[in-house]
């Protein structure tokens, strides 16, 4: 019995992945930071300052995935959606219907572009690109 499809391509699942980490420890560090330097100093008057922080940490988890979508897109669009499905590795130049190099699935070119065409409109790939 095979598993849901994937909704996103494993490769962009990978980079976001990576980002929120990344976030999240600069917004866990900030804070560990912030109080420890300031938190014995200021005493009352701390509130601004945290919930300004709090802030930027939100809108950096929330906007960064965002950017790294535009990203791909571009990466995608100046590849002419010639990007592996499971790696991402770059197909340019490789026959139409290979083994990618990098990871060895076997990619029909038309079905890959197909497929990453219709993940850029909907943010999910059709259930035949598993």
């Amino acid at each position: 019995m095979a598993g849901p499809p994937n909704l996103i391509p494993k490769h962009f699942r990978e980079r976001i992945r990576r980002c929120r980490i990344v976030c999240l420890a600069i917004f866990i560090g900030g804070w560990l930071l912030f109080g420890l330097l300031f938190l014995r100093h200021l005493g009352d008057q701390l509130f601004l300052p945290w919930e300004v922080f709090s802030l930027f940490g939100f809108v950096l988890i929330a906007i960064w995935p965002r950017i790294e979508f535009r990203k791909l897109r571009r990466h995608l669009e100046e590849n002419d959606f010639r990007l592996c499905l499971d790696c991402g590795y770059i197909l340019c130049g490789l026959p139409n219907t290979h083994a990618c190099p990098e990871c060895g699935k076997t990619y029909d070119i038309g079905h890959i572009r197909d497929s990453w065409q219709y993940w850029i409109m909907h943010r999910r790939l059709p259930n035949d690109a598993v």
